[in-house]
């Protein structure tokens, strides 16, 4: 049966009696057989302890269980140490651990329950549902979780970035870079952050019109070679330079100059060791 399902992951479910041979099963076929899940049913005392058992078993169980409450005792004890989980349903019998008319010797020997058999059912459910893993499908788009109608808000958006790689590298021969080819990235654009953060429309074209007109007619800034100093005195009154002049084309431009002093980790003085003094433009200083 096993061999004729299209899948390399098999995972069993079985109740009482069934459970019994369904975990013989996965033992057999431990290769494939990733875990199991037993409900009013327990691991025989031949396994005894989680590492004799080598397939993951959930065990739920039933608080009134009039067939084998003792036997579930035990094997909570025994095998509620990952990967076994064994877990008891406050308030549930035996039959409520399965579904329809009980056969005579469950109902003859089951408790009374304590809760409806569709909470019996909810809750069996979300224990199991807790218990899988899930993976969730990456989404190929950014998104905007929400808009923010005051300054306080916390605007909550994703990106997306695929890397790409050299297609040679899978054979693995040492000869291709290991390193992306490129960073395939969406994002939201500012217009539409804008727009979710302040509540109110902005002009696509009217954005991009300011930037437009700045290289066109703006001077621009051109950042210059570090000016290297040895002192620190040097580096203090060496402040940054703002020096105004034309490219190549005729255009007017703003060089901008910074002294840097870089002192090494083993400079004598200790308390100077290994500092990079440098100077920063301000972002409110290029917009002005």
């Amino acid at each position: 049966m096993l061999q004729q399902m299209e899948t390399d992951i098999y995972f069993l479910g079985r109740h009482y009696l069934c459970g019994i041979a369904s975990q013989i099963l996965a033992y057999d076929h431990q290769h494939l057989i990733q875990g199991q899940i037993l409900t009013g049913s327990f691991l025989l005392r031949k396994y005894r302890n989680s590492t004799t058992y080598p397939v993951s078993t959930l065990a739920l169980f039933d608080e009134l269980d009039g067939l084998c409450v003792t036997r579930i005792t035990e094997s909570f004890y025994f095998y509620s140490k990952y990967p076994h989980f064994t877990i008891v349903v406050k308030g549930m019998n035996h039959m409520q651990t399965a579904s329809g008319k009980p056969p005579s010797h469950i109902e003859k020997n089951d408790l009374v329950t304590e809760i409806s058999d569709t909470d019996a059912h909810e809750q069996l459910a979300s224990i199991i549902n807790a218990l899988h893993v899930v993976y969730e499908i990456p989404d190929q788009f950014p998104h905007l979780f929400n808009n923010c109608s005051s300054y306080s808000c916390i605007l909550q958006l994703e990106t997306v970035t695929q890397n790409i790689y050299d297609s040679t590298d899978t054979f693995d021969t040492g000869f291709s870079y290991i390193s992306a080819d490129e960073m395939r990235i969406k994002m939201m654009s500012r217009q539409s952050i804008l727009e979710a953060s302040q509540m109110k429309t902005y002009n696509f074209n009217e954005i991009d019109g300011s930037s437009f007109r700045y290289q066109s007619k703006g001077r621009q800034l051109v950042i210059d070679e570090d000016d290297i100093v040895t002192t620190r005195p040097s580096w203090i009154l060496g402040s940054l330079k703002y020096v105004p002049g034309v490219d190549s084309q005729g255009k007017p431009i703003l060089t901008i100059k910074s002294s840097t002093l870089k002192l090494p980790s083993d400079y004598p003085i200790k308390s100077l060791a290994g500092i990079h003094y440098c100077k920063v433009l301000s972002s409110a200083r290029v917009i002005e």
